[in-house]
């Protein structure tokens, strides 16, 4: 009722996609539910938590969650590939930031999106400074436990792992 009589939102959801209870996502997710909550808190605006999944999402577009929530902005995490919210993410004329979901891929097939951000690090860098520190450690029997088949960050981690390999051959 605030934000209708104001004209403002400073309602901000934060989306979980696809998020299961036999996940070992919880720290992630607690340090990320903190981490917004405190910056929410320092600058006067309410955090909401919506969860969602495939099937939620090709019931409801992004954009018609948003307004049935009354979300201003939102912080995103969770999405694969295959997720309706993937792309819609970067057609959304509501703020957005996305974790780990590489907009430059999105952003091939589309005009950039000045309302979409995206927090991620360089995978590439990370898993190949991960491998020199373990080669040089005398490790030669390297396994990798990946995420989601269709998320996106794993595809692109489990590349860097294989190309982190053949370079030390």
């Amino acid at each position: 009722a605030r934000n209708l009589a104001s004209k403002q939102n400073r309602l901000i959801g934060l989306i979980l996609s696809g998020i299961k209870d036999t996940d070992s996502y919880g720290n992630i997710i607690f340090r990320l539910f903190m981490g917004a909550k405190a910056a929410c808190e320092e600058h006067g605006y309410e955090l909401a938590i919506i969860s969602t999944n495939k099937a939620r999402q090709a019931q409801k577009p992004l954009r018609d969650l948003c307004r049935e929530q009354m979300i201003g902005a939102y912080i995103i995490y969770g999405l694969a590939m295959s997720d309706p919210y993937y792309t819609q993410v970067m057609e959304s004329e509501i703020p957005a930031v996305a974790i780990d979901v590489d907009i430059l891929a999105l952003e091939s097939n589309q005009p950039h999106n000045p309302f979409c951000s995206v927090v991620t690090i360089d995978n590439h860098a990370a898993v190949d400074e991960i491998i020199e520190i373990l080669v040089n450690r005398g490790h030669r029997n390297i396994g990798f436990i990946n995420g989601l088949v269709d998320a996106e960050i794993s595809i692109i981690r489990e590349r860097a792992f294989i190309k982190a390999l053949e370079k030390r051959n």
